[in-house]
């Protein structure tokens, strides 16, 4: 028993008689101070008296272990694990002893592991649960590493190492985080596989996985931080493998690799009962906004008030950077922007309007399917712009009503994630709400331009309808006046032929024919009024029909008065009634005449203008006189109404008229210096439209 390695000793009488060297050194004591002690002095105080029972038991045949494991107290005051062996020879009791402190410590920290474990909670965050296992797991001495596969190879992606090897690492320009791997090695392999590896000799298997060139300066630190074995463990997310834990340290066996399996099966569950719960928070969050919206969409039709509610929600409950939309313009078969947050003004500007031709919003616009673009998925150019956003990802979702476009939502991330499908579900529902906003506004804005036109009808029918009484009672009034002064032009003509009337009695006879006169020229105007219009359209130079009505209206004007003549060259032919735009004009210029008193400076002036997209042409009088009083511009189209003491208050009623007949438009308006300016204008192709 001497040589034996076995630490052996011998009680007799209850106390030591023989022990050898090993045990000796497990005790950290000399021989002479244990011979002749009580059986239960190596043990510590409070183990004493159970060691002392077993022992008499075990001399009184008493059914006692023959195995068991105590702890014995060195004299330098530390402890050792020991499993003790009992036999008898005799009345002599054989004590064998087995140093089993290391195996004991580590099913301490076996039992710490799995206790970490099990107190990772899933109402955390997966990456704030990793971060408490990196802590965890360098307080057990096991530093690890995070890897993520990337290509042929391996990333680190997080670590918790010993300060001193992170400063010993930099001093050599090395990093351990971000650090890209070589390729596979067999027990990354076996991990990925199987869920667990264990690597006996974590040195060597280092080139492997980061190469001899930086394998070689880490050999030291490694050594020196006993980095010496290694345990990797599988971690799942939603089924399938998604990274390795890699645990190293100097304490970890090959028997311990059910105990990291557990672990390792812990982590997963935890990772699977956060993500779980985010993904039930998250789709409560987005339900939320949904109903929300809803709501908002129920209380309100303006499409204005819907686009900022949905954007707050987008941006708020779904975690989104930015958010534009864009209706479709079928006029010009453009995505026309028209609400937009977490942009920019080059943006702004730049799409504003997009073509929906071979653009990736048209392609969703005529399509109808959502669809994720990535920002390399882009044209250069608008990869530039997204880049200077920030963004990095679009989920652009088609609004669509009845089957139709009416536009595209695109919502956009600065930082790329999966888009899962009850996400995009919800988006498309959201998109389905502003679809429908969009269409009332236009449904609403259709309705009231429907009631205003149909006013606009009410009161041109009532217009007509008095015009028509008009009309018939000027008729009748004319007709029965014209033959009485038809007799009175007879008798004033035979008055100065059978009497040569000289003096007074002339004065009175040439008062008499030119008021005459002038009652005939009302008769004259009452007759145009009421004398049904049916134009005749054919395609004229509008240019041509001005000066010519003009020149006839200017026929026996004084010669002060000027004219100026604007008239663009080049203009298109216009269908019109020559005949009636040549009165019109007529009108026009002797309105003018009137207001200057035949002084003055006359401007006309034809050009070409746009009214609603569609090209017109316009005749344009102005004159120097003193200007349209104010609450004349409201009533001087209207029949019998004039300012002039021998008007007869139909000649801008005329023009009126005509403009009508070939569905054009006046306006009025007073000169800045001094008289006023009337425009008619009539569209290029007028005369189609009847």
């Amino acid at each position: 028993m001497d040589r034996s390695p076995l630490a052996t000793c011998v009680l007799r009488g209850g106390r030591y008689v023989y022990v050898n060297d090993a045990m000796l050194e497990l005790l950290g004591t000399t021989r002479e101070s244990v011979l002749g002690q009580p059986v239960a002095s190596p043990a510590p105080v409070e183990e004493r008296e159970l060691i002392e029972r077993r022992h008499r038991d075990r001399l009184e045949h008493q059914p006692v272990p023959d195995s068991y494991q105590a702890n014995v107290q060195r004299d330098d005051g530390t402890r050792r694990r020991t499993q003790v062996y009992i036999s008898r020879e005799g009345e002599d009791v054989i004590v064998e002893s087995v140093d089993i402190t290391a195996a004991a410590g580590r099913q301490v920290r076996l039992q710490q592991l799995a206790s970490l474990g099990a107190s990772l909670q899933v109402a955390q965050p997966a990456e704030e649960m990793f971060a408490q296992v990196m802590r965890g797991l360098l307080a057990l001495d096991l530093p690890a590493l995070r890897l993520r596969p990337e290509g042929d190879g391996l990333r680190v992606t997080a670590v918790s190492l010993p300060q001193t090897f992170l400063d010993g690492a930099a001093a050599r320009g090395l990093s351990p985080v971000d650090l890209p791997l070589g390729p596979w090695g067999p027990a990354a392999q076996t991990a990925w596989k199987d869920g667990v590896a264990f690597i006996d000799d974590m040195i060597v298997a280092a080139e492997r996985f980061a190469g001899v060139e930086r394998a070689l300066p880490m050999r030291g630190l490694m050594q020196q931080a006993g980095l010496e074995r290694s345990a990797i463990v599988r971690i799942d997310r939603g089924g399938a493998p998604s990274e390795l834990l890699m645990m190293l340290g100097s304490w970890p066996q090959p028997e311990d690799v059910p105990a990291f399996r557990l672990f390792g099966a812990q982590i997963t569950a935890a990772v699977e009962g956060s993500r779980l719960i985010g993904d039930l928070s998250r789709r409560n969050a987005e339900l939320a906004a949904l109903n929300r919206l809803a709501l908002q969409s129920g209380q309100s039709i303006a499409a204005g008030d819907l686009f900022a509610a949905a954007t707050r929600e987008i941006c708020g409950a779904l975690r989104y950077d930015g958010v534009s939309i864009h209706l479709v313009d079928t006029a010009t078969d453009e995505a026309v922007l028209s609400y937009a947050v977490g942009g920019t003004d080059e943006a702004d500007r730049t799409y504003g309007r997009t073509p929906l031709k071979s653009s990736v919003m048209g392609q969703v616009a005529s399509s109808g399917l959502t669809r994720v673009v990535l920002l390399e998925e882009y044209p250069v150019e608008t990869q530039g712009v997204l880049r200077r956003m920030g963004f990095d990802q679009v989920v652009m979702v088609p609004l669509h009503v009845h089957s139709r476009s009416v536009g595209v939502m695109n919502c956009a991330l600065k930082a790329r994630r999966a888009i899962s499908e009850q996400e995009i579900e919800v988006l498309q529902a959201m998109g389905s709400h502003l679809a429908a906003a969009v269409e009332n506004t236009r449904l609403v804005r259709d309705l009231r331009q429907s009631y205003v036109e149909l006013f606009k009808a009410q009161e041109q029918l009532v217009q007509r309808e008095r015009l028509a009484a008009l009309g018939e009672l000027a008729a009748a009034v004319a007709h029965e006046v014209r033959n009485p002064l038809g007799v009175l032009f007879n008798s004033l003509t035979s008055l100065r032929r059978m009497v040569k009337l000289d003096g007074d009695p002339a004065q009175l006879v040439d008062i008499m024919s030119e008021e005459a006169q002038r009652l005939n020229r009302i008769i004259g105007d009452l007759l145009d009024f009421a004398r049904p219009s049916t134009p005749t359209f054919e395609k004229a130079d509008v240019g041509e029909v001005v000066r010519n009505a003009v020149a006839a209206a200017l026929s026996g004007a004084k010669s002060a008065l000027a004219v100026q003549w604007n008239i663009t060259p080049g203009l298109p032919p216009v269908l019109l009634d020559q005949g009636l735009m040549r009165q019109a004009v007529i009108n026009l210029v002797q309105n003018a005449l009137q207001a200057m008193h035949g002084e003055g400076k006359l401007t006309v002036t034809v050009g070409q203008e746009q009214r609603d997209g569609a090209p017109a042409i316009y005749v344009e009088i102005a004159d120097t006189g003193p200007g349209i009083p104010p609450g004349t511009r409201e009533r001087m189209f209207e029949p019998f109404f004039t300012t002039k003491a021998t008007g007869t208050g139909l000649g801008l009623a005329i023009v009126r008229r005509v403009v009508n007949d070939h569905h054009g438009w006046i306006t009025v308006a007073n000169q800045a210096d001094a008289g006023a300016r009337l425009r008619i204008a009539v569209p290029v192709q007028s005369g189609s439209n009847r």
